[in-house]
């Protein structure tokens, strides 16, 4: 986890890890706290079902290769929703916070 303000902000998934980069107040300011509190667990969501564990089909002999994408929504969709289970499991948020976040994948219309 890289806390700055001079390197870019992401999470990027590896195979068995994350890389993940947010601003240095991230622990001190409690607006970003609660704005990137998703952050960690969301890549460790990430290395778990789409890295670590992916389908067969996401597995490509190279970069050239095109991959089966037909439930690529487990790697985004299902990610996100765990990712905000376990913010809230772990305190990062507040269970009231994960119940009032705006999920957009379980919206209708």
């Amino acid at each position: 986890m890289t806390l700055s303000d001079h390197t870019a902000q992401f999470g990027l998934e590896h195979h068995q890890s994350s890389d993940d980069r947010t601003d240095a107040e991230f622990f001190t300011s409690p607006a970003r706290y609660t704005a990137d509190a998703t952050l960690l667990p969301h890549e460790y969501v990430h290395s778990w079902n789409g890295k670590f564990r992916r389908r067969q089909e996401l597995i490509t002999p190279n970069f050239n290769a095109p991959m089966d994408d037909d439930l690529l929504w487990v790697y985004e969709g299902l990610t996100n929703y765990y990712g905000g289970v376990l913010a809230a499991r772990s305190g990062m948020w507040k269970p009231v916070q994960f119940r009032q976040y705006p999920w957009p994948s379980l919206r209708r219309g």
